[in-house]
């Protein structure tokens, strides 16, 4: 897919979540990363969709 599609995440309360989750997964696994992620409002299905493609993930900046 063509990365021009990616533009930096508009939502900077969510990107920062997303990244303690990547260093969440870091430490622990993918699945407690995905639970951090849910208990902070964002859906266990699109967390694990955002911990398992990082090639796919906005960028924050």
């Amino acid at each position: 897919m063509d990365q021009s599609y990616y533009i930096p995440r508009p939502d900077h309360k969510t990107a920062k979540k997303v990244e303690q989750a990547i260093h969440v997964q870091a430490e622990l696994d993918t699945k407690a990363a995905a639970r951090y992620l849910q208990e902070r409002g964002i859906d266990f299905a699109i967390a694990l969709r955002v911990l398992t493609r990082p090639d796919r993930r906005r960028s924050s900046n």
